[in-house]
């Protein structure tokens, strides 16, 4: 008997009426509706599921209740689908950041990343002694430049190949770890198109 809905029609109406609630509960739960036995019970502590006057549940009343009931989970449903995506997005862009890290110190280990300041240290140093080398490079070669010279502008072009030795010494000890090519364009810097 307790699995049998006891239902009387009622010609007003036209629905039926559940006398116990234990007999609604089973109605909703039989038209597919999601409703725990504790929030239904608490519900009708509340008032929030009317009765008649005789205290019975009407069909209209338990259907209008129950239809309720889906909408609210399935906001329930669509804003808990929303903070699990953004869960997921937010563990991806981690991992994605993680994996950057993981990158950059495999390629520091293996030789292929140098620290900016090391690099920029390097540099300054080559640059100091080219810098150096340029502004004693008068004084230690004029004597030859002189010689070379020798007052006679016929020999210039021995004076720009002297000059061309000596300054890729220059770019020798500033380059240590490059290799720079020097050569003539392909094209000449006097003509234009």
């Amino acid at each position: 008997m307790s699995d049998v809905i006891t239902a009387t029609e009622t010609p007003s109406s036209g629905g039926r009426l559940f006398a116990k609630r234990k007999e609604a509960l089973a109605y909703l739960k039989g038209r597919g509706f999601k409703v725990g036995r504790t929030k239904f019970y608490d519900d009708c502590k509340a008032a929030l599921i009317p009765t008649d006057v005789d205290g019975r549940f009407e069909e209209k009343v338990l259907l209008a209740y129950a239809a309720a009931l889906p909408t609210v989970a399935r906001e329930e449903d669509s804003q808990t689908a929303d903070a699990s995506r953004q869960r997921l997005e937010a563990d991806a862009d981690h991992k994605s950041e993680q994996a950057k890290l993981a990158r950059m110190r495999r390629l520091k280990l293996e030789g292929e990343l140098v620290p900016r300041a090391e690099v920029e240290r390097g540099r300054a140093a080559r640059a100091q002694f080219f810098r150096a080398q340029v502004e004693n490079y008068g004084h230690l070669m004029g004597p030859q430049i002189i010689a070379l010279v020798g007052g006679d502008e016929a020999k210039l072009p021995q004076l720009l190949r002297f000059w061309e030795e000596s300054t890729a010494d220059w770019i020798d000890a500033w380059a240590a770890d490059r290799e720079f090519v020097v050569g003539q364009s392909d094209e000449p810097a006097g003509d234009a198109a």
